[in-house]
């Protein structure tokens, strides 16, 4: 079961977006995919998902445009788990990305992509408050981190608890790839946690305070300069710690 919704603008493709299959609870996808009608919609902004708790086989999935970003999606007090598909359905259309309501191209509709619990790209300013992400068991090899973001702008996660997939090294609770401005607070890694936080090309690094890092076997995948840490619990063995001069108690700051 999941959300559907759709709008589209005409020549400019202004923005559009929203699209849910039955494997997926939640899709906001990108305006490029449409087919353009005359009557122009405007941008998909400012959108609340308070209180939602559900189980599906697949992640939920943010994904504007370079021409046009969502903006103002934000998440308060939700609770999503993610289950295991049947075999044959895995083998048959697991690991991919589906947009095939909005229609566009075949290649831009449906393709190959490992799926995260939650997934953004081309997305601004999207607060996340109170978010909690858990994994089934027996998942197939296409699950991947808790949550991942490329593209993105002024992105602030409060509360959050989560894992990746798997305890694989190169997977995360938090990925982060191409992006400008996050903040992350009070973000619990749940049992089973390999990696906590992994990123790349992100700049605008604001804190990284008071997270519970303690069931993490690493809390960063390599040095995460630019946050600015301190008050939080690191795991009893880190594998990586940066400590600034007078802090003690497994807290940790990075210029």
């Amino acid at each position: 079961m999941g959300i559907c919704a759709a709008g589209i603008r005409g020549p400019h493709r202004h923005a559009i977006f929203v699209v849910v299959f039955f494997l997926t609870p939640l899709g906001i996808s990108d305006p490029s995919r449409a087919r353009p009608f005359d009557e122009p919609l405007p941008p998909v902004h400012d959108i609340h998902f308070p209180n939602i708790f559900g189980t599906a086989e697949a992640g939920m999935v943010l994904y504007g445009n370079e021409k046009a970003w969502l903006k103002g999606i934000t998440f308060d007090q939700a609770h999503f788990t993610l289950r295991s598909p049947r075999k044959e359905v895995a083998k048959l259309a697991g690991g991919n990305f589906d947009f095939r309501w909005p229609p566009g191209t075949l290649a831009r509709a449906v393709f190959e992509h490992d799926i995260p619990a939650l997934y953004l790209r081309f997305v601004k300013g999207v607060p996340i408050d109170g978010l909690r992400l858990d994994w089934g068991e027996d998942l197939p090899d296409y699950f991947s981190d808790g949550i991942e973001h490329e593209d993105f702008r002024d992105l602030s996660i409060d509360r959050f608890e989560s894992r990746a997939a798997r305890g694989d090294a190169n997977l995360a609770a938090v990925s982060l790839l191409r992006a400008q401005g996050i903040s992350i607070v009070n973000k619990r890694a749940l049992p089973g946690t390999g990696g906590f936080l992994k990123s790349a090309n992100v700049t605008g690094k604001g804190l990284f305070v008071l997270n519970d890092l303690r069931e993490a076997k690493r809390e960063f995948s390599k040095n995460p300069g630019g946050f600015t840490l301190t008050g939080n619990l690191m795991p009893s063995k880190p594998s990586l710690v940066f400590c600034c001069k007078g802090e003690t108690n497994g807290t940790a700051c990075v210029g």
